[in-house]
């Protein structure tokens, strides 16, 4: 856990300050619609990956889903 909050306090902050700063270099030497360009290019990215990762995603919490619902059925006939 001590490795995750160090990672964290090093990336988090840096991220949070690179963006704004792209955003005005990028406003300051072009146009502003590239920012908006950019940040759909972005957006567009991450939904094909989450659209890419919810079939193999969905199967694995099918799977959780049908141990947990049979795990409490057991637990249900033991407490009987």
């Amino acid at each position: 856990m001590i490795l995750i909050a160090l990672g964290e306090m090093r990336v988090i902050p840096t991220s949070q300050a690179l963006a704004p700063l792209a955003a005005g270099a990028i406003m300051d030497r072009f146009d502003s619609r590239w920012v908006r360009y950019g940040c759909s290019l972005i957006c567009a990215i991450s939904l094909s990956g989450f659209y890419g990762l919810y079939p193999h995603a969905r199967e694995r919490l099918i799977e959780k889903q049908v141990t947990d619902v049979s795990e409490r059925r057991e637990g249900v006939k033991d407490a009987i």
